[in-house]
């Protein structure tokens, strides 16, 4: 039985209590040091040097580190003299480093002491936890004589505020006293420690059971600072060392409520200890973690500063991750029977020398020598991966109550101790599944959200599927403790590691296989990766997943290729040429993408692949569909069958069948977009699918990563020599150097690239807008440092295309440029000049020279825009650019439209002769006070059509619906048909501005295109019909004019229509001038009666009331109306002025209304009667009853008040 073999160690305890132990001389002689441990404690005590300034620290660890332990060895280091305690301690340290051994053994000799202070708990207060430890340390150390003087200040505050607004407890305070209440605080004035303890004593009898504090509302650094002053002078004490244990309690609990003061506290309190001297303070806080992972981003700004300046002002110790030093502490505190141990070795010789080859196999790097012998016999009976996995395990989820400690330490269940008890077994090992029966209940207080809470959910509900002490059952613990460890590198969870696990307990390893068998098969809770072998935990839906996905194979593989779904799996689509990008500013790439064998074969032409894709160049990984296959295609690629000097061969040197996989890949992703709603089976879908790309990433990598050694690759028809993927970058580099000879650099990645971002498309446009000004501004008119300059500086100024030297000088100076630039720049020009003799030609050709590697320039697309600009700036007055449906403007829209789709847009180049120019000028001439200088910058054609354009809108109404030419008394001169067609072709806005000028309005004149005469006949016609259009509306109004002086019988040209106006209106009876006539008639009178000298104003006043237009809006038909409604006026008022005498008829047939103006002259006007329509019956109705509905809130003077004047204005 291992239980008289194997004992814990005595006087090893689970945790410590630095508060509570820090006298228990037992628990520091039972410390076990290490060779970390003691680094740790010289570091922390170098602060105690008189010169140290480094005497605020935060110790830093995880759970069951020993944090707590340590600091009570240094504690009772820093003041007990009992130097048999440290002999343990001692030794070790000599046998480390004897320098170390002489520091600590001379300070334990000498005198030196520090006093040390405990704080703990989580109180919401570090005041009060700082003042209540000081006060608990004065207490029990006997130091109470050294309180600081506060205290009876404190005491006698109390008393007064008592006496002030308290007087019942201040009464019973002087009944309870032997001396009067006035005697008592001059007591406390001269700092009687009686009358201390005496206030002391009695004011919890005072205040229902209250403690006094003293601190409180004092200032705890001065507090401090003044105690120690104290101490150091009435004591053989130093000064004093405080440590706040399970510091990172408070800050869980208390971070975000934490006041400003508290967190000053702590700042003030740090630089004091750093700064005391020879009086020395030492504060140390003791975390699980630092305090900037504790720190919530919803606290205030103010609050965040303080904290991280709370961090800044300690020196951090971080307890690192030593395992070997774990595994020799783990090593003490089992203990051995020597006699019985050597024994057991003997006996099971073959069992041990099997398990030493088990951190060789499965924790690759961990131990070895020593410290291998001491994992395999110090920690048994620990099976070396349970050691391994115990602190790994213990630092990532343990908490006070069960740590690594308290497994070895503890009496309860599942805990070493109990193991050695219980087991039975002759060859007995501690398995991982034991340790996650200990560390369970901490698994299921694990965050909700949390990775080892889903691991410890799946592993439970696996659990109920089998008897949780199984096989099967401590299979599924195992792999959980794995997955939650996390460090596959050395603790993979593979088969073979479960059968290394358990193969001691478990004799013949075809019951460890087929319970791996049952998990995986009969019950669906574990799944065996393909990519790697590892086991894995999943949830079972009920579903029989494999069934699915073997039915949903079939329908993929008639419907899919598996090369064309291993081309969408790829991850590493593009293969850059670094050199080469770096070395030009530009970004290249080949396509990596792969190809069945059988279909490269079908291929005549290679470019055929090129054409198909934007990339430089391909990577083309050749898939063969057999051993054979594959050394058929190897060979063919050797020869010049292939060859083409932007395509790379790559094959695998070993043929696998990945074709299954690849389908089985794409029916997964099919079924897990059917499953959305049923989140188990979504799960174990994906569980699958990420199982399958592992797998088809892994193969596809081969082909991209030389350095994997698994492929050959092939160039124009010979093997390359490609070893790692700098090689393969290297090789691209040289085929874009080659490919691309021809390619001007420009510096500017953000745009030397096809496609732009919309912010660079912007500043690019500033660049092309600059560009295509008649005169070039000095920095282009750009400034400052923004996108726009950085473009112009590196496609212009830096490649030499532009010398600009800042004093209006500015020019373009192609021959200043590298011999690249130059090529390219003449690419350019060359397309243009060739529109001379080819006539329009599509911007696609030009495109294709400067992008396809075939004529050695390839551009990317980005620049394009801005060289275009360059050229277009000499020659824009010389050409036209057009689309499918017209002319364009040449302008940074269009060139950015052209950049889209170079084939849908059109460039003529124009060779003028001097009939053309001189029709040109004398056009911009006529039209000149209507160009606009900016337009002048989208070409000559389209600023001049434009201005045409906006002559003939600035026109009246009238002149721009002109038909015929109104010469008055109704008589017209009819528009001749060249007059009309040149309006009409005004009128729209034409989309050809070229064609227009150059071909349509000679045509318009029936003028002959080869007579060079008939320009200077078009152009002589447009000035006559322009001049004819600019008067047609002056003149129709003196015609007008002249046909009213007709009117009133007077001859235009001898008579002034005034005259002729003012006589008429004067042959008038005051009668008639008086009488309301239904229609305009009086208006008219009016307008008469107030005739001026301005004949202009009083035809158009009348041409208004009479037609309700002005005149510029008039029509022919509007003439014509305009006549007959004015000898229709004249002659009503005429008839009445004739039958005006008839007195009776007037009485009888009309109204007469007699009113008195301001001035006292009688007014009259008469109104004849007329039928009633029944709109009139209507609108009588509406204000009858609108009069009767305002009652006598209106009275009735009001009414006949408001019926007059609507009278009078009608």
């Amino acid at each position: 039985m291992i239980k008289d073999i194997v004992q814990i160690e005595k006087g090893f305890q689970s945790s410590v209590n630095i508060g509570f132990d820090l006298r228990e001389e037992s628990r520091v002689a039972a410390f076990i040091p290490t060779a970390y441990s003691v680094d740790l404690i010289n570091e922390l005590f170098g602060s105690i040097m008189p010169d140290s300034t480094q005497r605020a620290k935060i110790l830093i660890g995880a759970y069951g580190r020993g944090k707590s332990h340590i600091m009570l060895v240094l504690l009772n280091l820093l003041f007990n003299k009992n130097r048999e305690l440290f002999n343990k301690f001692l030794n070790k340290t000599r046998e480390l480093d004897e320098e170390k051994y002489t520091r600590f053994s001379e300070y334990i000799k000498s005198d030196y002491k520090l006093l040390p202070i405990i704080i703990s708990g989580s109180s919401n207060s570090l005041t009060q936890s700082f003042l209540g430890a000081l006060q608990q340390t004065t207490n029990s150390e006997n130091l109470d004589y050294l309180m600081p003087e506060t205290h009876f200040m404190a005491a006698l505050n109390v008393i007064q505020k008592w006496e002030k607004e308290y007087p019942e407890t201040y009464a019973s305070f002087g009944e309870h006293i032997y001396m009067s209440p006035d005697e008592f605080k001059n007591a406390l004035k001269t700092y009687d420690v009686n009358a201390y303890e005496k206030f002391e004593r009695l004011y919890p009898d005072l205040t229902s059971g209250s403690v006094f504090n003293p601190f409180s509302g004092l200032n705890v650094v001065e507090v401090y600072t003044k105690f120690v002053e104290k101490l150091v002078e009435k004591t053989p004490y130093k000064g004093v060392y405080i440590v706040y244990d399970e510091f990172s309690k408070y800050l869980e609990s208390s971070i975000t409520n934490a006041s400003i003061s508290d967190v000053k506290l702590l700042q003030d309190f740090a630089e004091k200890c750093c700064r005391s001297g020879n009086k020395q303070m030492h504060l140390t806080l003791i975390s699980h973690k630092d305090i900037s992972n504790y720190i919530d981003e919803r606290l205030s700004k103010d609050k965040i500063d303080g904290w991280r300046g709370v961090s800044g002002r300690f020196h951090h110790i971080f307890m690192q991750n030593n395992y070997s030093q774990m595994y020799e502490v783990i090593a003490s505190v089992i203990g051995k029977q020597q006699e019985l141990w050597e024994t057991y070795v003997k006996k099971n010789k073959y069992r041990f020398e099997d398990i030493k080859n088990i951190p060789t196999k499965y924790l690759v790097g961990e131990v070895s020598g020593k410290q291998l012998d001491e994992l395999i016999f110090g920690c048994y009976p620990l099976h070396p991966i349970s050691t391994f996995i115990l602190p790994r395990i213990s630092e990532k989820i343990a908490q006070n109550e069960r740590t690594l400690f308290t497994f070895l330490s503890d009496k309860g269940k599942a805990t070493l101790y109990s193991f050695i008890e219980n087991t039975k077994a002759e060859f007995a090992l501690v398995t991982p599944d034991y340790i996650y029966d200990y560390f369970e209940a901490l698994l299921q207080r694990e965050p909700f959200n949390s990775e080892i809470k889903k691991l410890y959910h799946l592993t439970a509900k696996a659990l109920l599927k089998t008897q949780s002490d199984s096989l099967e059952g401590k299979i599924l613990k195992t792999i959980c403790m794995i997955y939650i460890i996390g460090q596959f590198e050395k603790l993979s969870p593979t088969k073979n590691t479960i059968i290394e696990i358990y193969k001691y307990d478990y004799a013949d390893v075809k019951d460890i296989e087929k319970a791996i068998y049952n998990l995986i098969s009969q019950e669906s809770v574990v799944y065996l990766k393909r990519s790697n072998n590892y086991l894995k935990l999943k949830e079972t839906s009920g579903v029989n997943v494999v069934e699915v996905i073997n039915n949903e194979k079939i329908t993929v593989a008639n419907r899919y290729n598996y090369i064309d779904i291993l081309n969408d799996a790829v991850y590493e689509n593009y293969i850059y040429p670094n050199q080469y990008n770096t070395e030009k500013d530009i970004v290249r790439y080949f396509d990596f993408k792969l190809i069945e064998s059988s279909k490269l074969r079908k291929i005549s032409d290679m470019s055929e692949m090129l054409n198909e894709t934007e990339a430089d160049g391909i990577v083309l990984g050749v898939v063969p569909s057999s051993i054979e296959d594959l050394e058929n295609i190897q060979q063919e690629l050797s020869t010049s069958k292939y060859a083409n000097d932007r395509i790379i061969f790559v094959t695998l040197k070993k043929w696998e069948d990945i074709s299954d996989l690849a389908i089985e890949y794409k029916a997964l992703s099919i079924l897990k977009s059917t499953v959305a709603d049923d989140d188990i089976l979504l799960e174990e879908y994906e569980l699958y699918y990420d199982d399958l790309n592992e797998c088809l990433t892994r193969y596809l990598s081969c082909f991209a990563r030389p350095e994997y050694h698994k492929t050959i690759y092939y160039y124009n028809g010979k093997e390359a020599i490609i070893q790692r993927k700098a090689h393969l970058s290297k090789l691209i580099s040289n085929i874009c150097d080659k490919t691309y000879r021809y390619m001007p650099i420009i510096n500017n990645e953000s745009l030397n690239k096809n496609i732009l971002s919309s912010t660079a498309i912007t500043s690019r446009n500033k660049v092309v807008s600059a560009l295509l000004e008649n005169e070039l501004k000095s920095g282009l008119g750009l400034s400052g440092s923004g996108q726009d300059v950085s473009f112009m500086r590196s496609s212009l100024m830096n490649t030499g295309l532009i010398v600009d030297d800042n004093e209006s000088n500015i020019r373009i100076c192609v021959e200043n440029t590298s011999l690249e630039m130059q090529h390219t720049i003449n690419i350019i020009k060359s397309f243009f000049d060739d529109t001379i003799t080819k006539g329009k030609t599509s911007f696609d050709v030009l495109y294709n020279k400067l992008t396809l590697a075939d004529c050695g320039i390839g551009l990317k697309k980005g620049v394009i825009p801005i060289l275009l600009a360059l050229v277009i700036h000499e020659i824009k007055n010389d050409i036209v650019i057009s689309d499918f449906n017209g002319e364009l403007k040449i302008s940074s829209d269009t060139l950015n439209k052209i950049n889209e789709n170079a084939a849908n847009y059109f460039v003529q180049y124009e060779e003028w002769d001097e009939a053309k120019k001189t029709f040109l000028r004398e056009i911009e001439n006529l039209f000149e006070s209507h160009i606009n200088e900016n337009e002048k910058t989208f070409g000559k054609f389209m600023y001049i059509v434009s201005a045409i354009n906006r002559w003939f809108m600035s026109l009246p109404r009238y002149s721009k619906e002109l038909k015929k030419l109104y010469i008055g008394t109704g008589k017209y001169t009819e528009l001749s048909v060249c007059e009309l067609k040149f309006v009409n072709s005004v009128r729209i806005v034409n989309s050809n501005p070229r064609r227009y000028l150059i071909e349509q309005l000679p045509s318009v004149f029936n003028a002959n295109l080869n007579d060079k005469q008939s320009y200077l006949f078009t152009a002589s016609e447009i000035s006559r019909i322009k001049e004819l259009f600019d008067n047609a509306f002056t003149n129709m109004r003196m015609a007008i004019i002249n046909d009213l002086i007709i009117l009133f019988g007077k001859i235009p040209g001898k008579d002034s229509l005034k005259t002729a106006v003012t006589i008429w209106y004067n042959s008038l009876k005051q009668e008639t001038k008086n009488h309301g006539f239904p229609g305009n008639e009086n208006k008219f009178m009016e307008l008469c009666a107030n005739i001026t000298n301005n004949e202009l104003e009083f035809a158009n006043a009348a041409c208004h009331y009479i037609s309700g237009l002005e005149m510029e809006d008039w029509s022919d038909d509007t003439i014509a109306n305009f006549n007959k409604e004015i000898v229709f006026i004249k002659e009503t008022i005429e008839n009445y002025n004739a039958n005006v005498t008839d007195e009776k008829k007037l009485e009888t047939n009309s109204i007469k209304v007699v009113s008195v103006d301001a001035e006292g002259n009688e007014q009259i006007r008469t109104y004849g009667i007329v039928e009633y329509s029944n709109r009139a019956k209507l609108l009588l109705n509406m204000i009858s009853n609108d009069l009767d509905g305002v009652g006598d809130s209106v009275t009735r003077e009001e009414k006949r008040r408001i019926l007059f004047e609507l009278l009078e204005s009608i």
